[in-house]
């Protein structure tokens, strides 16, 4: 199978340095190869890891960091902080704003990261490659993703994730035919399909809000929402 993922850009949300990014990137630029990762972090943690990859194995992979707190000038002219007034924190159950907000970045990676790759590939800060397994096979049209849980965590989880799906595009969620769950910790990103999802929303909105807004609203409601789910669902 031809690997598709060589030369393809990663984009890659990190909440707070920590000691598993270097392990973590190294083992993608092995494995993948990648032309471009781009971090999207905090400006504190920014500065940090730009002096400390120049210490890593990157071979002929470039490592570009984005300032999360920016991240939404270019096109929209909102800052992570202009985003959070649409969060609602209901209670002990409510995931924190970051939780949703980082799922912003990977849909809007496409429009915000200039020359990005078609596709892309997301991918969460703290999926370790142990041993390669090819991402997407283009001609027959699959893709293999590494579920790390066998089942969800729980019946509220599952509904929530449904019932937030269901109010943004007007779908019921998939779930696997067999038993199991989606719950993938990489994603791989077609512009095409992101910028029909994205219109999708906003055309739904009757408010006119952007995609990023009715996005957030979802917080008000719900409790969970997935954006691989999501897509995946679209």
């Amino acid at each position: 199978m031809e690997d598709l993922c060589h030369g393809l850009d990663f984009v890659i949300p990190v909440c707070n340095n920590n000691m598993i990014i270097r392990v973590t990137l190294e083992s993608i630029i092995v494995n993948y190869k990648p032309v471009n990762i781009y971090i999207v972090t905090n400006e504190k943690d920014m500065v940090i890891l730009e002096k400390e990859c120049l210490q890593w194995n990157v071979y002929n992979t470039k490592i570009n960091f984005i300032d999360e707190e920016k991240y939404f000038i270019y096109h929209y002219g909102l800052t992570k902080s202009d985003i959070c007034q649409w969060y609602t924190w209901k209670d002990e159950l409510s995931r924190e704003y970051g939780w949703w907000y980082q799922q912003l970045i990977k849909i809007g990676a496409y429009k915000q990261i200039k020359n990005l790759s078609n596709p892309y590939v997301v991918w969460d800060s703290d999926l370790i490659v142990l041993q390669k397994w090819h991402l997407y096979d283009k001609d027959k049209n699959t893709y293999k993703f590494a579920i790390l849980q066998e089942c969800a965590k729980n019946e509220f989880n599952k509904n929530e994730y449904s019932k937030s799906i269901n109010e943004l595009i007007g779908f019921p969620s998939i779930e696997p035919p067999i038993e199991g769950t989606f719950v993938p910790h990489h994603f791989i990103m077609h512009h095409k399909i992101l910028d029909s999802l994205v219109n999708h929303v906003e055309k739904r909105s009757e408010e006119k809000n952007t995609w990023i807004k009715q996005i957030m609203l979802l917080s008000n409601s719900y409790y969970r929402f997935s954006e691989y789910k999501c897509i995946a669902t679209f």
